[in-house]
């Protein structure tokens, strides 16, 4: 099953790819402003699981991957192309543990 990115919800389970290797969190918002995608959306970020803090931050809709539906993991598609994904962004939350 794969599901919508317009159907996620806030509070959703998610796993997003912005640190390169896959970390779960949890949608802080819904990615929905009236009837648009908005361009970025704000997401707790499970740091931890790759040696980082937990934290929240801002992430493109092309890096949320997979949502939890019914206790099972599903693809995420239909994203919204990212302007330029090649430029770099600064990363506000998930920093290295110091």
């Amino acid at each position: 099953m794969t599901v919508q990115y317009r159907d996620l919800v806030q509070d959703d389970e998610i796993k997003s790819n912005q640190l390169t290797t896959l970390i779960s969190g949890k949608l802080l918002e819904s990615p929905l402003d009236g009837e648009t995608l908005k361009p970025t959306v704000l997401i707790w970020c499970n740091g931890h699981e790759d040696g980082m803090v937990n934290e929240q931050g801002s992430v493109y809709p092309h890096e949320i991957t997979q949502v939890r539906r019914n206790g099972e993991w599903h693809d995420v598609a239909g994203q919204p192309a990212t302007e330029n994904p090649n430029l770099e962004k600064p990363r506000v939350g998930c920093q290295k543990k110091s």
